[in-house]
């Protein structure tokens, strides 16, 4: 019998989605153009960039780690974008704002400190979690799992207050019965029986994996001055730039989860394992996650509703849906909710009855608890946008037996399919954009191969060369003092006769005389043959000296060079 149950998950993107990392594209490594964040990493950047440009970054990087020289670095690769661009590892779509904030700062000071310090623009964009293999993104399965756990230490709490302080194990294990007179058995954490892997991005379009946000601040009730009229909240101003996986991405990610039946060992082993009222199923664990996450869910869409923050096509969509066939599927534990990731929000993190969250108070007052948050962090297209934001992490996942394929669910595809129409619209612009760059990118690296080929050849010709240099200078020095005397006149008489025609009287002519005058007082038979042949030649090109009487005193002299 087999006592491992297996399933499929696939899940679908409700809203943004952001998993940190602790790695972001910094303006070292990305640029934007248009509404395309272009990622390149180091090695593809130095094969892209000209030599000259290749030595200035070095000369820039060389220099040390001031703010100015940020700010020359962000500018460099700003202005060599169209070269670096094609290039890039990766590329993602950029909200309009965010495109929009970059052009306006790159390269510039943001702001200057009370104290007159210039504060640099670092631009950074915080990155989603991936694939380090095929550079996707992923949902880590103890992302997931968290969420699950929350889910379940929620009902088997029941709301009630947690006395505990001493750390998370102390409260979960009280809970979830793997502790007992205050010695923890973690080996009897239900949890144990269930296994999960990373969701991996395996979506059924051509659409982007990711595109580039801002989460901003925005407070949950009205801000008012004591006359009742609005007032503008400080953490309003806050914001951070996110990767984040697109919501409404329809079973974007795929999973296996594993829950282990150990009802059928021995009572001896009873004392290993989860408290047999503790352990649950499938079944149990959809029905914690969406008793826990779907009010959640819902009144989140009504709140953001009144307060007028949120994309109404999109809360229309999702509203639907729930009164419609996505709550049917959860009611027939065909699918449960989740929320992970960055910005999820207090109450998805956190248990009924026992969440206190700290607020900070201004004018030197000492903090509260409260049991609700005052803000929401959206997903937004502009730092300051208060109008047709989104929350972040709320994934649909949909649940079968592993050797089952997933049936098909048109009615929460095609609901989902118009909140992608941006997404849609810009692979179809980045189409004709894609191929200049694969063109530019081909032709650039045709000509550096072409220059590579060059470079060798010339390398190759210059060890040759120098080889034939050795040789030259190895057979010189077993030389006589005449025959080297033979082999300088050879080698000027070749470089004069490159030049092109003889020219009387030039140089040439004077440094001939002088060698005939020497060869004519060497001993050796053999040499002064040597020098009167290369003599012939050089008469041969030049023709005879135009005096008559120069002309016999040659004739003469070789007479005597040839039969000596």
């Amino acid at each position: 019998m087999n006592h491992l149950s297996t399933y499929r998950l696939d899940i679908t993107t409700l809203s943004p989605v952001h998993i940190g990392t602790g790695q972001a594209y910094d303006t070292n490594g990305y640029v934007i153009d248009g509404d395309t964040l272009h990622h390149f990493d180091t090695a593809a950047a130095m094969t892209a960039l000209s030599a000259a440009d290749r030595d200035k970054l070095l000369a820039l990087v060389s220099r040390g780690g001031s703010d100015a020289l940020l700010r020359e670095m962000q500018r460099f690769f700003h202005d060599r974008r169209e070269t670096l661009m094609a290039h890039a590892t990766l590329r993602l779509p950029v909200l309009q704002g965010v495109a929009d904030q970059y052009h306006r700062r790159i390269g510039q000071v943001a702001n200057r400190e009370d104290d007159g310090r210039q504060v640099i623009n670092r631009l950074a964009v915080e990155r989603n979690a991936y694939d380090p293999v095929s550079n996707r993104p992923v949902l880590y399965g103890s992302s997931l799992k968290g969420a699950m756990r929350t889910a379940v230490l929620d009902h088997y709490n029941e709301g009630r207050e947690a006395f505990e302080n001493k750390g998370l194990h102390e409260f979960q294990g009280r809970i979830l019965r793997y502790r007992e007179d205050n010695r923890l058995q973690l080996e009897r954490d239900p949890f144990r029986l269930v296994q999960i892997a990373d969701a991996a991005w395996s979506p059924c379009d051509d659409l982007p994996a990711g595109e580039v946000l801002f989460a901003v601040n925005r407070k949950r009730a009205p801000v008012t001055d004591q006359h009742g009229n609005l007032r503008p909240s400080r953490a309003e101003n806050l914001y951070q730039t996110l990767e984040c996986v697109p919501g409404s991405r329809f079973r974007a990610f795929a999973a296996s989860l594993v829950v282990q039946d150990v009802g059928h060992l021995p009572d001896a082993s009873r004392s290993k394992l989860p408290a047999a009222d503790r352990r649950f199923g499938i079944d149990a664990l959809i029905d914690h996650c969406n008793a826990f996450y779907r009010p959640i869910l819902e009144r989140e869409l009504a709140q953001l509703g009144e307060r007028g923050y949120v994309d109404r096509r999109w809360a229309r969509t999702l509203g639907n849906l729930l009164s419609g066939p996505l709550g049917a599927a959860l009611d027939r534990r065909r699918a449960f909710l989740l929320r992970v990731g960055r910005h999820s929000g207090a109450e998805s993190v956190t248990l009924n009855g026992v969440r206190k969250i700290r607020i900070m108070q201004g004018g030197g007052q000492p903090a509260v608890e409260r049991a609700e948050p005052l803000t929401w962090w959206l997903a937004a297209s502009d730092e300051k946008q208060r109008t047709d934001l989104l929350p972040f992490g709320w994934l649909l996942v949909e649940v079968s037996r592993l050797d089952q394929a997933a049936g098909d669910w048109p009615e929460l595809r095609e609901a989902l399919a118009p909140n992608l129409e941006r997404l849609r619209t810009w692979v179809a612009q980045r189409k004709a954009e894609d191929q200049r760059l694969a063109e530019q990118r081909e032709r650039a690296l045709a000509g550096q191969a072409a220059a590579a080929a060059r470079a060798a050849e010339a390398a190759r010709l210059a060890e040759q060369e120098a080889q034939l240099a050795a040789e030259r200078a190895s057979a010189r020095a077993a030389m006589s003092e005449q025959q080297r005397a033979i082999e300088d006149f050879r080698e000027l008489f070749e470089k004069a006769r490159s030049r092109g025609a003889h020219q009387p009287g030039s140089e040439f002519d004077t440094r001939r005389l002088v060698f005939f005058k020497a060869a004519l007082e060497w001993s050796d038979p053999a040499e002064r043959n040597g020098a009167a042949a290369l003599l012939r030649e050089t008469i041969a090109w030049s023709g005879w000296p135009g005096k008559k009487e120069r002309k016999q005193e040659f004739r003469d002299w070789l007479g005597h060079l040839e039969t000596s």
